[in-house]
């Protein structure tokens, strides 16, 4: 990490570093922990995903492993930081790659609600936004290896409909913007 000192002068500060190497996939900055100050979370290739609590002075505890399903290492390609189910809390939305391709909502860092096996590709972007004004977040998933755009639909508490968006998708990623 880079902390920037004033006058675009930046310090390189080591915030953590993996047992056998760290080879982030995925980096999301958010107050995960409400208290006011951006904490880190990430998906590594080599090791477990972590999640670092900010301390408010750039220093971090490391929270632990984010293991979010019941296989080894699973690798995040995305992770949203967002209230999903709307009961008020921050959930960890993670979007896995190669053998284990699964959306999965962690509730309270700790326990796991899989949203949707979406066996139909995996890995790949994540983004979340109510798009059918609704109420509740809808949630997009970029496919790697089908090159498939879908949208889950949420239309109560964690209960989705999906779409394909676009089935001929050939870019890295997917993003959001507001124009109109």
């Amino acid at each position: 990490m880079y902390i920037n000192e004033g006058n675009l002068n930046f310090k390189k500060t080591i915030i953590y570093q993996g047992a056998r190497g760290l080879q982030v996939r995925d980096v999301v900055t958010d107050d995960i922990d409400k208290d006011g100050d951006i904490d880190v979370l990430f998906g590594e290739g080599i090791d477990d995903n972590k999640l670092l609590i900010n301390d408010g002075k750039a220093s971090f505890s490391d929270f632990g492993k984010l293991t979010n399903s019941n296989f080894f290492n699973p690798l995040w390609t995305d992770a949203v930081v967002a209230d999903v189910d709307n009961d008020g809390q921050k959930d960890i939305l993670t979007w896995n790659n190669y053998s284990f391709p699964e959306l999965t909502l962690m509730k309270a860092f700790l326990e796991r609600v899989e949203i949707d096996d979406l066996e139909r590709g995996n890995g790949g972007e994540l983004l979340v936004a109510d798009f059918d004004k609704n109420g509740f977040l809808d949630i997009v998933v970029q496919s790697y290896s089908t090159n498939t755009v879908y949208i889950l639909y949420q239309s109560a508490r964690l209960q989705f409909r999906t779409e394909i968006l676009d089935a001929n998708w050939n870019n890295s990623s997917v993003t959001i913007e507001d124009k109109w």
